[in-house]
């Protein structure tokens, strides 16, 4: 399973001045736009570490034919494994969340005609639990030969900077101050390092990560 987001999250994931008022620079504006990076690149950093969206956004799962998953698929080239979990009841199970709706299930049919599955008539989801997990009624025949012939089109994230947990609204402010004050060893929209991060940060990620779960 290939993962890509179609459509970037409005705006930053808590507000500007909040992280601002946690590195003592209210009344300055000259680093906003740095500030905004680092707080983006500490929610990409808290996801590949816990399987959490903290911005919302839309995606597209890409499959290439029904049997295509096998507990192993990939979000923006990073590449994640679980076989413990290849003989669970569901077909599709979507790791990342949280996933508040699956918008559409499209796949090209034997013609190359792309088609739209039915909710209830042709698959069952549910989008409660840690992930999202698909079972499909009818697997019809897909194109031969085609590359991402299944299109999944989700949206995941929290809604808002009131549903995502403290712990990770404190664990994303150190990300950016710790960011922001060693800023000569990383360049501005870059991955935090995940070699250097503080303790408080990895006791936070370890507490909040999904990757256990089935």
């Amino acid at each position: 399973m290939r993962i890509v987001r179609t459509q970037k999250p409005a705006g930053l994931a808590i507000e500007l001045e909040a992280v601002k008022k946690h590195l003592r620079l209210l009344g300055y504006d000259d680093e906003n736009s740095l500030v905004g990076s680092y707080i983006n690149s500490a929610c990409e950093f808290i996801f590949q570490r816990t399987w959490k969206v903290i911005q919302s956004a839309s995606y597209t799962a890409y499959l290439d034919d029904w049997n295509n998953y096998n507990g192993e698929y990939s979000y923006n080239y990073h590449y994640y494994r679980d076989y413990r979990n290849y003989k669970d009841d569901c077909d599709i199970k979507i790791k990342m969340h949280p996933i508040t709706s699956l918008d559409s299930i499209k796949y090209y049919d034997a013609d190359g005609v792309q088609q739209t599955m039915v909710d209830g008539t042709d698959y069952f989801y549910s989008i409660k639990g840690h992930f999202a997990r698909i079972k499909f009624l009818e697997k019809p025949t897909l194109q031969d030969n085609r590359y991402d012939a299944i299109e999944i089109a989700f949206t995941a994230g929290y809604a808002n900077q009131f549903d995502i947990p403290d712990d990770l609204i404190h664990c994303l402010k150190i990300l950016v101050a710790d960011s922001f004050n060693n800023r000569n060893s990383q360049t501005a929209g870059m991955s935090v390092n995940e070699n250097k991060i503080p303790q408080s940060v990895d006791m936070i990620l370890a507490n909040n990560s999904l990757k256990d779960f089935g």
